[in-house]
């Protein structure tokens, strides 16, 4: 057996081994476990990609509620409207409430569409119907109060507000029943 020199039985140089002892295991450790997660990224980034992936409709569009007619009928709605409010002398506060009824007939028919629940997304089809309902009328009272003058297009308007009119309640109730 050896004889140790003196420092080795000194009681700090023993507890400054054991610190190196331990902080060798920890660095080591570290290191595998380094080592595994570059190699987990490594594989997993050749399994896995986000560009292959396809996220779009059957009718290839990019969200599910682009694929509804109801949707695309409000939209027509809003465009005719720009244009039916250029022949119109209607207030601005008419015109901005027009704006906002008809806005807000796209905007729930889109979001009950994104909804999961059936009564979530026929709160929103509700909410729709209404919104449908109120831009009717302001579309009456801009028309009316535009004098003898007849505005050109209003029944095609009002024709497609009918068709909405009917899609989010068919939408609410078909939803409520499942």
């Amino acid at each position: 057996m050896t004889r140790p020199f003196g420092h080795e039985r000194l009681i700090v140089y023993q507890k400054g081994m054991r610190f190196v002892a331990l902080r060798r295991d920890l660095l080591d450790r570290v290191a595998r476990r380094v080592a595994a997660l570059i190699t987990m990224h490594r594989t997993a980034a050749s399994r896995v990609s986000e560009d292959s992936a396809q996220y779009r409709t059957r009718r290839g569009n990019l969200f599910d509620h682009e694929d509804l007619d109801v949707y695309q009928t409000a939209l027509r709605i809003i465009g005719w409207l720009d244009s039916m409010l250029s022949q119109c002398s209607c207030s601005s506060d008419l015109r901005a409430k027009l704006d906002r009824s008809t806005t807000s007939i796209v905007l729930n028919i889109a979001e009950g569409n994104g909804r999961f629940t059936g009564a979530d997304q026929a709160t929103f089809y509700d909410t729709a119907y209404k919104s449908t309902l109120q831009s009717a009328a302001l579309i009456d009272l801009a028309a009316r109060g535009n004098g003898s003058h007849e505005v050109i297009g209003i029944e095609e308007g009002r024709e497609w507000l009918r068709r909405v009119a009917t899609m989010p309640t068919a939408l609410s109730k078909a939803v409520t029943l499942n």
